[in-house]
């Protein structure tokens, strides 16, 4: 019987370059799909069809391979908003559930060492950064996760799980001000904000698929967790981007 093939990674952006880094601990046969598009206010279709192209030459090139693919919580969060973004990771995930052995994430927000200009994060620490005014909204919240923690997470989850599954990867939730606040104590600087009435509320996301994976981590996440994070990332920075 000849040997499982070695683990792939497709994507070199801050999920594939997470899991290069512990590529040895992925069971054989995996191929962990971490490029595609991922700013979600992008509505360019050009960018979108590359995208599709490229996932889908992987899969023809990967018939046999178990597929990991990592979407957006969009759908989730904003179930009618029918955005163009959302609506690509929702083909995609189409595409994915039609191989034969395959497992989809969708991820709420990451946050790691390799800043992605579009996230709520660098928005926000860059402003802080730059002494720039901005507004925030008083009742959205976000689930912040660590990028290595995501790796942990989907590791184990591959090894104790079948395939053909989707899970919902989220840490807890917190609202914007809390996320100011804290960026605000990491950086040693104030943040000029207008707080604005606006947000739609806690969201509730199912994680339930996997219970057994955060007890075996020890994974607690609570707002220590996300002073932790953002303190492990932002506090010995530059600004990088100018990006809002």
């Amino acid at each position: 019987m000849p040997l499982s093939p070695p683990p792939k990674i497709i994507g070199a952006g801050l999920i594939g370059s997470a899991f290069a880094a512990k590529l040895n601990s992925l069971p054989n046969n995996t191929l962990i799909y971490a490029a595609g598009e991922a700013n979600s206010c992008c509505t360019d279709s050009t960018r979108f069809d590359r995208d599709r192209a490229r996932l889908l030459e992987a899969l023809a090139q990967h018939p046999n391979y178990r597929i990991v693919y990592f979407s957006t919580m969009n759908m989730l969060l904003n179930p009618n908003s029918g955005d163009p973004y959302t609506s690509h990771k929702l083909a995609m995930e189409s595409h994915i559930s039609q191989m034969k052995h395959h497992v989809i994430f969708r991820v709420a927000h990451l946050v790691g060492p390799n800043p992605n200009p579009n996230t709520v994060t660098e928005f926000i620490f860059n402003k802080i950064n730059q002494r720039a005014p901005f507004q925030i909204w008083n009742n959205a919240w976000r689930s912040l996760i660590d990028v290595q923690d995501l790796v942990s997470i989907t590791i184990d989850i591959l090894k104790r799980e079948p395939n053909n599954a989707r899970h919902n990867i989220t840490a807890n939730w917190t609202t914007a001000p809390q996320i100011v606040k804290i960026l605000e104590s990491v950086l040693g600087q104030p943040a000029y904000t207008e707080t604005v009435d606006k947000g739609t509320g806690k969201p509730n996301i199912d994680i339930s698929s996997w219970a057994k994976t955060r007890e075996t981590l020890n994974l607690e996440f609570n707002h220590s967790y996300t002073a932790r994070l953002l303190s492990k990332y932002y506090q010995n920075r530059d600004s990088v981007s100018n990006h809002a």
